[in-house]
């Protein structure tokens, strides 16, 4: 059976941004909850003071106008690595007076905790639709905002980002794209999704001999280690590698955590990710979904 899933704002919600809107005044996202409705999808309505079934709450990541439509404010947050164990089907937003003023309807998503074997973050992403977003703002802990993906990517795109660690050797130049598996040190070849071509640099990290990890530039023949990580003074304990592309990897760092001594193609070179984000709709990419606005309600809709 279809779903069709969507953001709403609630009676509350709508009156408090109108009555900012007349009085110049703002309303204060804070907070943003997501539960399990129970056990079950429901469609949420505009009466709702609270979600049907909380099963996390936390600080508001961030909050900025879509710059491809001035009337949707996307709001973020991220539930840490070793918070989960539950679905998420509801997803709400809540100002610095406890008031519900959005609720969404959400695509189910297991959030699972480091003892289940998978520790990443889950990154959520809320869409609301105001007449003006220009009375809506943000009161959040600096110390609590997290970065995303794609705030990843830009940093590393910046010559500037991380100069002292560059000088050090700590921080290695991006590369193109990260290995997800066993591959092949020689020719062109697709790799996380990318074509990649003679000259990329690319971060070889699951060899099942790990000696011959590390970071490479393809050739059409046998791959070279690419000059900044080609001895073993090079290849520093915690050395980070931002990786630009792919559809696991791209956006995120690597960092090398081999802590003995390195001969090179003869100690184990062991690279893991400090930190992942992972988008909600990134887990339901699977489905095929339409997107439409009618009436000031968003609606993701399964085909």
């Amino acid at each position: 059976m279809s779903e069709t899933f969507y953001t709403i704002l609630t009676a509350i919600g709508g009156a408090k941004l109108a009555n900012a809107q007349v009085n110049g005044t703002a309303v204060n996202f804070t907070t943003m909850k997501a539960g399990d409705g129970n056990g079950a999808y429901y469609s949420p309505n505009e009466s709702q003071t609270d979600l049907v079934h909380t099963v996390w709450s936390g600080a508001i990541n961030s909050l900025y106008i879509d710059p491809n439509n001035s009337t949707y404010v996307i709001v973020e947050a991220v539930i840490p690595e070793d918070v989960g164990n539950f679905y998420i089907r509801e997803v709400g937003i809540f100002d610095d007076a406890g008031a519900l003023i959005g609720i969404g309807k959400y695509p189910e998503t297991y959030k699972p905790t480091l003892a289940q074997g998978s520790g990443k973050d889950l990154y959520l992403r809320y869409i609301m639709e105001t007449s003006n977003a220009s009375v809506v703002t943000l009161k959040v802990d600096p110390s609590v905002v997290l970065a995303t993906k794609n705030d990843i990517g830009l940093h590393n795109d910046d010559p500037a980002a991380h100069l002292a660690f560059r000088q050090r050797g700590m921080v290695k130049d991006s590369v193109r794209v990260a290995t997800t598996a066993e591959i092949s040190l020689s020719g062109q070849q697709t790799i996380d999704g990318v074509a990649v071509v003679a000259g990329d640099a690319v971060l070889v990290k699951d060899q099942s001999t790990a000696s011959v990890n590390g970071i490479y530039v393809a050739s059409t023949g046998a791959w070279s280690r690419r000059s900044d990580a080609d001895t073993a003074a090079k290849l520093v304990f915690r050395l980070m590698v931002p990786i630009k592309e792919g559809s696991a990897n791209g956006g995120t760092f690597w960092c090398m955590t081999t802590i003995d001594a390195i001969t090179l193609e003869v100690t184990d070179l062991v690279f893991e990710q400090p930190f992942a984000r992972q988008a909600l709709i990134d887990t339901v990419t699977t489905t095929p979904y339409t997107i439409a606005v009618e009436n000031g309600v968003l609606t993701l809709t399964e085909v």
